[in-house]
């Protein structure tokens, strides 16, 4: 929702959810959708409901703490395999400004 704390943004000049590329899901660490992100690990799956009534399922393959000054750009806004569903959860607001950056690729998808 726009304007509400606690809501996610999509990073609207990457990819969509399940869509060839990486698509960027950012929202704060304290509260809201990526409340949680801190205890995801490898293997998990993070589910992402889309308007138009089907869930993009992604497997995450990894999750990093990074500082702002060390996030890095390219390995958040950039896919890492050609042709490859990728999603990245960021989560800001940590100590010192820390980030919770959840890297994860596309499994499936389904109607709900």
């Amino acid at each position: 929702e726009r304007g509400r704390y606690g809501a996610g943004g999509w990073h609207c000049a990457g990819a969509r959810p399940g869509a060839s590329g990486a698509s960027v899901l950012v929202g704060p660490a304290d509260g809201g959708v990526l409340r949680r992100l801190g205890g995801v690990r490898r293997g998990d799956a993070v589910r992402v409901f889309r308007a138009d009534g089907t869930v993009a399922e992604f497997t995450v393959e990894d999750v990093a703490l990074v500082t702002a000054e060390r996030l890095d750009a390219r390995r958040v806004y950039g896919a890492r395999a050609r042709g490859r569903a990728e999603l990245r959860l960021v989560a800001g607001g940590g100590p010192g400004g820390a980030r919770v950056v959840v890297s994860a690729y596309l499994t499936g998808s389904r109607r709900v």
